[in-house]
């Protein structure tokens, strides 16, 4: 049954905006525009979730919060303020009243859609934890009548409510555990976002800075220098977006030295002084196919759960080792058993206790004092490791500290030419019309400069309502769209299938912080998602490619 809404607000304008976008997305709109309609209609027929505006003519949104919350028949539903004010005391007085989240306007349709997705799933959570609840009790009454038959009896009883009840207990603790966990993922996922946009400012004027250049040695060094640590900065951004699960798995073929090299240097940052980290890995690089990224996050995770073990101080040892292939048993050989590769993170620590080993690996188990641990980190290593394909080994005994084995199906090296990347591209631009579609002015700005300074002829706007009026004043002359996917209004993946439904058939590259996109979409050979932060030569060569893929194509109905 799809979740039902109530958007409050005395702008009949919101009204349909917000009408529009959230039946798209199967929800069961209802509206009103005042607070007196509002209490009548939630009382009448408690909707799931309110969006709730803050300046209405007579009751304003916090008065009508307050009176929601008042009422026991309206008092759980949750109430989103949407409301233009921006002032922290604004903010304060609406959680004040009750509410359980506060969007600015204007706002981005996808942060509307993910909250709204989010609340409405922890309001059904907890009113089914509540209806479980309530059952439960009913179901301790019921018994209660039954224990004075017999004291065996009645120790029984008693056994199966303390159960029921630390099952109970443990059902909300996760559950509150998941919602400090989505809000931080959330934040995680926010700043990423901006961040990339500005390592990508970064990152594109430093290439052409590089590239005019006088030959100044000490002035290119310290550009260089520049680039280096914004390459790095992109490391840090992809940690986060992995973190906030807004990042798929990016696959290839990566060497495990250099990943275990790599994760050294934030471990530093990450563990106390008293503790020594060493590094055994042997010369012969060990390939797999995986992503970097996560590999590092499976490092710090092990690497914390070490440190948490040590708090007297110790040694934490990093390795990497190969088994060589050998003949499966029971068939030898008819059969081998394909070479693997193996990260082994050993401490000094307390050690782990033979009857907690089990349960290592489950969401939310922690021996740490309630507070001080998420209970997610081993769940989240157990679970990089098998979309790997690989596996994973505890050995451990109390006082002896602990060893992790996390192996991994070797591959073939890389040939050179793979090792090498691609070749930075030419300025081969011969006056093609692109539109660049950018709500981030330094982002528009450095595409724009990278593009003329490639021999391209660039038209900028800010906005996916702005890209599509200068297709139909343009679609002659453009050659190619390049759109940023998170913009005020219509999305860079909206954009892109509006163009394609009025038989566009040039390249479109789509630009994304966050990857949190439309889950039907699908690039296609002239559809590409491409993530920021990325270098400018990487987009000239992307560029190239699209424009030649379209020399020889067939005009689209809208360029005939």
């Amino acid at each position: 049954m799809p979740a039902s809404i109530l958007v409050v607000d005395d702008m009949v304008d919101n009204v349909r905006l917000l009408n529009g976008l959230l039946d798209a997305r199967g929800y069961e709109m209802r509206s009103a525009t005042d607070g007196a309609q509002a209490l009548a209609s939630a009382s009448a027929e408690p909707p799931d979730l309110i969006l709730l505006d803050i300046r209405m003519p007579g009751l304003d949104g916090y008065e009508v919060c307050r009176r929601l919350k008042a009422d026991p028949a309206t008092a759980d539903i949750p109430v989103v303020f949407l409301s233009a004010a921006k002032e922290p005391l604004d903010k304060i007085e609406a959680f004040a009243a009750g509410g359980v989240d506060y969007v600015t306007k204007p706002f981005e349709a996808e942060e509307v859609l993910a909250r709204v997705s989010t609340h409405v799933a922890l309001s059904r959570l907890r009113r089914e934890l509540k209806q479980a609840n309530e059952g439960l009790e009913e179901k301790v009454t019921a018994r209660t009548a039954e224990l004075a038959a017999a004291n065996e009896r009645l120790r029984r009883e008693i056994a199966d409510r303390i159960r029921v009840e630390q099952e109970r207990t443990s059902l909300q603790e996760m559950l509150h555990q998941a919602q400090k966990m989505e809000a931080v993922g959330q934040l995680a996922g926010g700043v990423a976002h901006d961040f990339s946009n500005l390592l990508t400012v970064i990152l594109g004027n430093i290439d052409i800075v590089l590239d005019r250049l006088p030959d100044q040695p000490v002035v290119r060094d310290a550009a260089a220098v520049i680039q280096d640590a914004a390459e790095q900065a992109v490391n840090v951004t992809r940690s986060l977006l992995a973190f906030a699960r807004r990042l798929p798995c990016d696959r290839k073929k990566v060497c495990l030295q250099e990943v275990i090299k790599s994760s050294c240097k934030m471990l530093h940052r990450l563990l106390p002084s008293g503790i020594q980290v060493l590094v055994d890995t042997p010369p012969q690089p060990l390939w797999i196919d995986a992503d970097s990224t996560q590999i590092q996050q499976i490092i710090l995770n092990l690497a914390i759960n070490a440190r948490d073990a040590m708090a007297d101080g110790g040694t934490l040892q990093l390795s990497a080792l190969s088994d060589e292939p050998s003949p499966a048993p029971g068939s030898p050989g008819t059969r081998v058993q394909p070479p693997r590769a193996c990260l082994v993170v050993a401490d000094t620590g307390t050690g782990i206790p033979e009857e907690i080993l089990p349960r290592l690996f489950e969401p939310f188990f922690s021996t740490k004092p309630r507070g001080q641990g998420t209970g997610l980190g081993l769940s989240i290593v157990h679970g990089i490791v098998e979309n790997h394909g690989g596996a994973i080994e505890v050995q451990s005994e109390v006082g002896r500290g602990a060893v992790f084995k996390v192996w991994f199906p070797r591959i073939e090296a890389p040939t050179p030419k793979e090792l090498a990347g691609p070749v930075p591209a030419a300025a081969r631009g011969s006056g093609e019309v692109i539109l660049v579609a950018e709500d981030d002015p330094f982002v528009r700005d450095t595409f724009s400069s990278v593009l003329h300074q490639l021999g391209y002829e660039v038209i900028s706007v800010a906005d996916g309502s702005a890209l599509l009026d200068q297709w139909q004043a343009d679609q002659a002359r453009i050659r190619m769209v390049i759109t940023d996917n998170e913009m005020p209004g219509r999305s860079g993946i909206d954009c892109s299938r509006v163009l394609r439904g009025q038989g566009a058939t040039i390249p479109i590259v789509i630009t994304t912080g966050t990857l949190d996109d439309d889950a039907e979409f699908r690039a296609d050979e002239r559809t590409v998602l491409v993530r920021k932060p990325f270098r400018m030569d990487e987009l000239a060569l992307l560029v190239e490619r699209l424009l030649k893929l379209t020399d020889s194509r067939e005009p689209s109905p809208a360029e005939t």
